[in-house]
């Protein structure tokens, strides 16, 4: 993830890590207050001076720089590699933050993570953000009843979301929330990918072109960040949930298949039938994965 800003000061503390420590060889052992259940972070010698000079007052070239002087023999290109992926890795599992010059911006990664069209935005969520939108979502109406409890626990949003197995996308008008959804890979393997729609607030369905516009793109990064290029992408429901097949058929899906007593609904002592839709995916000629 390799970046050039001079208006982010990237900012270390102890306040964001529940355990830290160093050995005598220099190595750094610390784990992240916001993702508990990951392994621990370890630092070579290098790290652990990146990190130590994470302090609010350098810039990500002012590291790169400092870390030259250390290591002169080491090229130009291998520290600037270096320093960018342990930062990004460090904002991810939130035990950096970023001070700025641009006040509009949270990090120099906004825009990777956000697209703006005509005041609607999608936003990729992670860490606090992540847990605050989908908080948020337990008042509203329009979830898709085949989706299980369990993906709204805290933690297991914060390591889908982390570990890519999950990317999560919200998009807003005017910050208020218009849509709420998730895109995955079907497996290891597959190139489909998979769409759970968690919340549409149906007053801005006229704007179903920008809000496909979106899904796409969240797509594309989502095919950068795996590295693979998907050709499809898949939605199910329960064939008793009317409701959300509608949306789905809505926003361009074909109905291939329907799965039976494919889910157990514990409450009723019964089995649902799953419908299956399936849309393809159209990247433009010059999308690339790297």
């Amino acid at each position: 993830m390799l970046l050039q800003n001079n208006n982010f000061y990237p900012l270390f503390s102890e306040e964001y890590v529940s355990y830290l420590y160093d050995e005598e060889n220099g190595r750094r052992y610390l784990i992240s207050k916001q993702y508990r259940s990951l392994d621990k972070l370890v630092l070579n010698r290098e790290g652990k001076i990146i990190l130590d000079n994470c302090n609010g007052k350098n810039t990500i070239a002012d590291i790169i720089k400092k870390l030259g002087e250390i290591y002169p023999e080491v090229p130009y290109e291998t520290l600037n590699n270096d320093v960018n992926n342990l930062l990004f890795t460090c904002w991810r599992i939130g035990i950096i933050q970023w001070l700025n010059l641009d006040i509009n911006l949270s990090s120099p990664y906004h825009d990777l993570f956000n697209n703006t069209i005509d005041n609607y935005t999608c936003s990729i969520l992670s860490g606090e953000n992540l847990i605050k939108i989908f908080s948020q979502t337990n008042n509203l109406k329009c979830k898709n009843k085949y989706i299980p409890a369990f993906v709204f626990n805290e933690n297991t949003l914060r390591d889908y979301s982390f570990y890519n197995i999950e990317q999560y996308c919200a998009i807003t008008h005017i910050d208020k929330l218009v849509m709420l959804f998730g895109i995955s890979r079907k497996n290891s393997k597959s190139l489909t990918v998979e769409i759970n729609f968690y919340y549409l607030d149906e007053e801005h369905l006229d704007k179903k072109e920008s809000l496909s516009n979106f899904i796409q793109w969240a797509i594309e990064v989502f095919s950068k960040f795996s590295n693979t290029r998907f050709n499809s992408i898949e939605a199910t429901a329960l064939k008793n949930d009317i409701h959300s097949q509608k949306i789905i058929e809505g926003f361009g899906f074909k109905k291939v298949g329907e799965l039976k007593s494919e889910i157990f609904e514990e409450n009723e002592n019964n089995f649902l039938d799953l419908c299956i839709y399936r849309k393809n995916i159209k990247y433009d000629k010059a999308f690339k994965t790297n």
